[in-house]
């Protein structure tokens, strides 16, 4: 009987059909040169046809048992199909059986997809076994690695960026930063926490990072996919889960601090179950440790003193800065027997004197307050302000200097600059006398002496150009650096303005068409200035001598610095 390839043969026994009889010999071995199409996953697979002796063996009995107790939900209960063998393999005149495909059990596959076909009726018996090869859609895999190489590096950025704050910026991120600033500030005083939210976090990316990438190359490379996999994992993770966002984050601190707070804040609130355990296991280890937030410890001298010099070398402050707030910080170890002046320099008046001989005193000085000595002795009873004599009249002129002081500060020469700075701002003293152990009277020091040894040279140049001394009866001692307006708000002079100049100095210069010099003057319809004294072709000093009709005014505030002569 003829059967066509792949027939169906008749369910009806034929009576006349004779028994198939067994091969004889050994067992055959027969490739199979077409395909089985079980639902398309069989493709190719059949590799060997074994000829066995009927009933089946126990081995392949147990298997199918086996395979029918995992069998996988998907599939029906029973696949089977008809195919036509002979002597020659599949194909016309071959004689007909039925293969049945079971599901593999489940420790048949061990990391590769595998499938069995298991067919048995009669003596017929097939097998087939796929070699190992990549996985088909590796995308899914590959974006899921780098999915966690990103998180791994906004947990490695962000811990970098917040523990690298400042003490400073954090208390300016809380004044300034609105309610995410203070929410930093809040995360850093309790720092344990954070920590441990961070490192609970990367850990637990970076192993999910290694398990698939280690997964992948199993599946691409087979069993020695294991030693390509750690090389590559450690330096995907070096470079973009440790190395690059650590950096990024160290130059960008406040903005990324401020940026993933409220990622970390939900993740806080995620895992802190294991934050908890974490931390009462971290007690139990270091529990003679204390754990302080960031920037709890005081900053001392040296350490302000290294930032004054950090924030000067990157351009946060400029040198002359840099250099006052050195000298802030070295106030509190300076006395002030190191910027009194000394008593030799200093020039006195008696309280006996009249105010009109006080006065003649006063303009061949040339300062504003001057210590007044008890007659016939060297201690001091007060200090006088030339700024009193205005609103005087000629004949209140000869009243006794006593009667016009004002009570003097006494400080011991081992004071400090810096307390002795607080005490004459809250006492508005400008002048105070500096005794010794004995009590005896040492010199003077004034708020410009303070303020100098603060900010160096700069504040006495300052200091000595802004000054506006009234002589009386008119005249008036100024710097040649006196600007224009302050002139005109102290002495009631109005000098025109120009663009060319804005200083005294300047206008003289202006209106003459030259270089200055000594006993230069210049008449104008309210008064004459004339240069006293100069340094090079800087102007020291000038003279203005206001004529009655030009308007000639007292002024209401003087601008100039302490005595000492």
């Amino acid at each position: 009987m003829m059967v066509s390839k792949f027939s169906r043969p008749s369910r009806r026994a034929s009576p006349a059909r004779a028994p198939r009889p067994p091969p004889t010999g050994r067992d055959r071995t027969r490739s199979m040169p077409g395909t089985c199409s079980i639902r398309g996953a069989l493709a190719a697979l059949v590799k060997r046809v074994t000829w066995r002796r009927s009933p089946p063996s126990p081995w392949c009995q147990r298997v199918r048992d086996q395979a029918r107790r995992h069998r996988s939900p998907r599939e029906p209960k029973r696949m089977t199909r008809t195919w036509c063998m002979g002597p020659s393999g599949v194909g016309v005149g071959a004689r007909g059986f039925t293969a049945k495909w079971l599901p593999p059990p489940k420790e048949a596959s061990h990391g590769f997809w595998g499938k069995m076909l298991m067919a048995h009726k009669g003596n017929v018996t097939i097998r087939a076994q796929p070699n190992p090869r990549p996985p088909e859609h590796p995308t899914v895999a590959l974006l899921t690695l780098l999915i966690l190489l990103a998180v791994s590096a906004i947990f490695s950025g962000t811990e970098t960026a917040f523990f690298s704050l400042r003490p400073v910026e954090i208390a300016r991120l809380e004044q300034q930063g609105g309610r995410r600033g203070k929410r930093v500030a809040d995360m850093l005083r309790r720092s344990h926490d954070l920590l441990s939210a961070l490192l609970v976090g990367n850990l637990l990316v970076n192993t999910a990072a290694g398990v698939v990438a280690t997964s992948l190359c199993l599946d691409w490379f087979g069993p020695g996919g294991v030693a390509i996999a750690v090389p590559v994992v450690t330096l995907l993770l070096l470079i973009f889960g440790e190395i690059t966002p650590k950096m990024l984050a160290l130059r960008f601190r406040r903005q990324v601090a401020q940026l993933a707070q409220p990622v970390l804040q939900v993740w806080q609130w995620l895992t802190w179950p294991i934050l908890k355990v974490l931390a009462q296991l971290v007690r139990l280890v270091l529990h003679t440790v204390p754990l302080e937030a960031v920037g709890s410890r005081p900053l001392d001298t040296a350490q302000l003193q290294v930032a004054c010099d950090l924030a000067v070398g990157d351009g946060t402050l400029t040198e002359t800065e840099g250099r006052s707030l050195a000298r802030l910080l070295l106030l509190e170890d300076l006395e002030v027997r190191q910027v009194m002046t000394p008593r030799t320099t200093v020039v006195t008046l008696n309280q006996d004197m009249n105010l009109r001989h006080m006065l003649a005193a006063a303009r061949r000085a040339g300062f504003n307050r001057y210590p007044v000595m008890e007659a016939g002795q060297d201690n001091p009873v007060g200090f006088f302000h030339l700024k009193d004599l205005l609103g005087m009249t000629p004949g209140e002129l000869e009243r006794p200097l006593r009667t016009r002081l004002r009570p003097l500060l006494f400080v011991p020469e081992s004071k400090d600059v810096a307390t002795l700075l607080g005490e004459m701002r809250d006492g508005h003293a400008h002048l105070a006398a500096v005794v010794d152990e004995h009590g005896d009277f040492t010199g003077i020091v004034t708020m410009a002496d303070c303020l100098q040894a603060l900010m160096g040279p700069a504040m006495d140049s300052a200091l000595h150009d802004a000054e506006i001394l009234p002589l009386g009866e008119g005249r008036w001692l100024i710097s040649g650096q006196t600007d224009l307006r302050e002139l005109q708000e102290a002495t009631g002079l109005v000098l025109p303005a120009d663009k060319d100049y804005r200083t005294v100095a300047g206008f003289l210069m202006a209106r003459l068409g030259r270089v200055l010099k000594v006993d230069d003057h210049l008449d104008l319809p309210q008064g004459r200035l004339r240069v006293l004294e100069m340094t090079g072709h800087r102007v020291d000093r000038i003279q203005i001598t206001l004529l009655p009709e030009g308007g000639r005014r007292l002024a209401p505030e003087d601008r100039g610095s302490g005595g000492g002569a």
